[in-house]
């Protein structure tokens, strides 16, 4: 579609990067460069408004032209106006991110000869690189500086290259382990996604996570290997919390809390608090979880808006409606693009709450075939239970048998699954007064799922 990088690009631009982009634009010599910075003071960035101001600015300057030319330099100026974006989004990138800048710099050159110059920029670049423990950058920077000092041909030179190939060999040794670790840690994302998958290697995925975790001396290397190994064992409570109990003890022993750190620590207490909500755990307990994490969180200036999105949720189940409503009132800006969908289904979930049964269902209309299978699940179900008060299954039928083929459709995607099929199972019954032939087992039901049987006999 012609503009859509563009639109989703500006709508990424914060205020400073904005104003910039503006003031290059109102300064440019190009005139499509002038009259783009004109959209750009409207501030109203959506596919709908960008081809109407476009096409009425290409009419505007451009006349003569024939229909054919005129879609041309649409799609050409769109293109164009997305390139200097994304030169606004890396200059700003770059300002902020020195490291990445040094090393650009000694790269770009490379071909100049300036040998001095390019020795120090790979030295800047090392240095922030390291700081960062940023490995990949750090061997780039050392493999400069070990071209330099070899093709120098200069005695005290190779030593000096020497020692450079043993610190790259050191460094590729520490990614090696990073990476494999992190390898471990995506492969067990999968399996709670989507078990199938990864269901004929569990038993010898399990057995090699362990292993590696009895050579590892990193407490974060080590903490990073037992939440792999809760993850493997979801479905088995008591495992599960020795794993995570075991994990935290491993994050409260590191004594650097670093970028890294921190960034680990969002990742893993999200997939405790996850774990924990799939298993049954009480309002209560899934807000206090989600207060530490976001308590507990310095290195970032946005919040894991999906950590809040539970705290919220939890919040409306627990009748805390004001203090909900308020959390999702000065949070509004935290729920953006692509979880914007989280925000409506707080919403439809407060009105449905208050009794406003017409708004919620407004919003669940949407909601239910959102492509994120959590929420389409939860709205779907909360529809049934909405419109189920009426007592009348022809009005939700095909809401009913939908949802239960996508449940068989899904039944690889193990986290809440069994509690889906149960609270369907349940729901269907009470609507249909008579008792469902096929009995599905209870299981560990959500909060989420608990509210959604109040009422069911």
């Amino acid at each position: 579609m012609i503009g859509n990088r563009l639109i989703q690009l500006l709508n990424e631009l914060n205020a400073k990067q904005l104003g910039s982009l503006t003031v290059r634009c109102t300064a440019s010599n190009d005139k499509a460069m002038n009259f783009f910075a004109k959209f750009l003071r409207e501030k109203v960035f959506t596919q709908e408004s960008l081809m109407k101001f476009m096409n009425e600015q290409i009419r505007k300057h451009w006349p003569l032209s024939s229909d054919k030319e005129q879609a041309l330099k649409l799609r050409r100026f769109s293109s164009m106006f997305a390139d200097e974006v994304e030169t606004v989004i890396l200059e700003y990138f770059l300002r902020q991110d020195q490291g990445t800048r040094m090393l650009l710099m000694a790269q770009a050159l490379e071909n100049k000869g300036n040998v001095d110059l390019i020795d120090q920029y790979y030295d800047k670049s090392l240095k922030y690189a390291s700081e960062k423990e940023d490995h990949l950058d750090q061997l780039v920077a050392l493999k400069g500086k070990f071209r330099l000092k070899y093709a120098s041909n200069n005695e005290r030179e190779l030593a000096d290259a020497l020692s450079l190939n043993d610190e790259f060999v050191h460094v590729l040794k520490f990614m090696y382990e990073d990476r494999l670790i992190e390898y471990y840690h995506n492969k067990t994302n999968l399996y709670i996604e989507k078990s199938a998958l990864i269901d004929t290697e569990k038993q010898v995925l399990e057995v090699e996570i362990s292993t590696y975790l009895k050579a590892q001396t990193s407490p974060l290397n080590c903490a990073s290997l037992c939440f792999s190994l809760a993850k493997l064992n979801y479905n088995e409570e008591q495992k599960m919390h020795s794993y995570l109990d075991a994990g935290k003890r491993y994050l409260s022993a590191v004594q650097e809390k670093n970028t890294e750190y921190w960034a680990f620590y969002r990742k893993v207490r999200f997939l405790e608090l996850r774990l924990e909500f799939f298993n049954g755990a009480d309002n209560e307990k899934i807000i206090s979880l989600a207060d530490e994490i976001i308590g507990q969180e310095p290195s970032f200036t946005v919040l894991n808006n999906h950590t809040l999105f539970y705290k919220i949720l939890c919040a409306v189940l627990n009748d805390q409606i004001e203090e909900a409503e308020v959390l999702l009132s000065e949070n509004h800006v935290f729920f953006r693009g692509n979880t914007r969908i989280l925000e409506h289904f707080l919403l439809a979930l407060l009105h449905a709450k208050k009794g406003e049964t017409k708004s919620a269902v407004k919003l669940l209309n949407e909601l239910m075939y959102t492509s994120n299978y959590f929420l389409a699940i939860f709205s779907r179900l909360l529809f049934i239970k909405l419109k189920s008060s009426k007592g009348n299954l022809g009005v939700i039928k095909s809401i009913v048998d939908s949802t239960t083929r996508l449940l068989t459709i899904q039944k690889e995607s193990p986290l809440g699954h069994e509690a889906h099929l149960y609270t369907l199972f349940r729901l269907k019954e009470q609507v249909s007064q008579r008792k469902v032939r096929k009995v599905y087992p209870e299981s560990n039901l959500t909060a989420l799922h608990r509210y959604l049987l109040e009422g069911v006999q």
